[in-house]
């Protein structure tokens, strides 16, 4: 969601300089696959060439090296998917008002 909102940002900004569409869509194209190519060839580098990276007691002490992403995907999970909505928009949360907003938005587009 956030690259989509970074491509509709930098559209905008070349609508504003005059660019054509064509032009921006193609660098912004080109753009991320080289940098989707890269990130995937660096990963698999580290991946191959580090060993025991992604395991954390097989490391020397001190390393630099371990698996972050999969540590953080993780608890993001497990806070936004069993632990925070409840918490933060249930009944007598200090969200709660915001779940009303889903019905005005399934009856939004009715009105209109």
């Amino acid at each position: 969601m956030a690259q989509a909102v970074s491509f509709l940002r930098d559209f905008k900004l070349g609508h504003y300089m005059k660019i054509p569409p064509r032009s921006m869509f193609l660098v912004q194209f080109i753009g991320t696959m080289l940098a989707g190519s890269i990130n995937i060839c660096v990963a698999w580098w580290l991946l191959e060439s580090v060993k025991n990276i992604c395991h954390e007691d097989l490391l020397p002490k001190g390393s630099p090296w371990t698996c972050p992403s999969d540590r953080v995907f993780l608890d993001e999970s497990v806070i936004w998917g069993l632990v925070g909505p409840k918490r933060i928009f249930g009944t007598l949360r200090e969200y709660s008002a915001l779940n009303w907003f889903f019905l005005g938005g399934a009856i939004g587009p009715i009105l209109v």
